[in-house]
């Protein structure tokens, strides 16, 4: 047990020097974002994407800056610095941070949603959301993120998480559904671009995949 006390201790000096080069990092890389938009901001040209964005971005400064968001973070700080002291001094609870942090670790690369059996909904042609979507509301609310893995089907409940296989080179995503589509003939479904770009057919615009689900849902 001393060994492995010991291995744990190790791997928690290191993960504290990961998260003060992490912060720091992130605080620069900030400043250069922060810059680099203010720079796009003023290109006319770019209206269309920066004019959403930063609709966006007041949307989450507002919610950001809220009373109850302000005492959630003070809380939460608060919590993480409590944690990390007991941590510090007692074995134990260094023991029972890498346990769960294993599990988390093991959930977030293989999440609950690829568990179990999948059933073959329907079959057909794929395609992308253009850009002329991005950062637009989706029927489900929320708003369109091309960089995130969703989709929109004509009939599948929105929330759900649906397997989509590309027939002609074997790729898969998993994508949830957020929105309602597509609306071009032959198609079955519109996917993110990050989504198509792990399907294969970022390039292509369209290809033939098949698209299972988790329970049974008519057509």
């Amino acid at each position: 047990m001393i060994f492995v006390d010991n291995i744990l201790e190790i791997l928690w000096r290191l993960l504290k020097l990961f998260g003060a080069a992490s912060y720091a990092f992130l605080l620069a890389l900030g400043k250069i974002a922060r810059a680099f938009w203010e720079l796009l901001c003023e290109i006319d040209q770019l209206d269309w994407f920066t004019g959403r964005m930063n609709v966006f971005f007041d949307e989450i400064g507002e919610l950001w800056s809220s009373s109850l968001m302000l005492s959630m973070r003070e809380e939460s700080m608060s919590l993480m610095l409590n944690v990390k002291e007991h941590i510090d001094v007692s074995k134990k609870a260094r023991s029972w941070f890498f346990i769960i942090l294993s599990a988390v670790l093991f959930f977030w690369f293989y999440p609950p949603y690829k568990w179990g059996p999948w059933h073959f909904h329907e079959s057909g042609r794929a395609s992308y959301y253009g850009t002329g979507f991005y950062f637009g509301k989706t029927s489900s609310g929320e708003r369109f993120m091309p960089f995130t893995y969703t989709a929109a089907h004509k009939t599948l409940p929105a929330g759900i998480t649906v397997k989509v296989v590309n027939k002609e080179n074997g790729n898969t995503v998993y994508v949830q559904i957020n929105d309602r589509g597509p609306f071009a003939e032959n198609r079955v479904i519109d996917l993110s671009k990050t989504a198509a770009k792990k399907l294969g057919i970022a390039t292509d615009g369209t290809a033939n995949v098949e698209i299972f689900t988790r329970k049974k849902y008519g057509k």
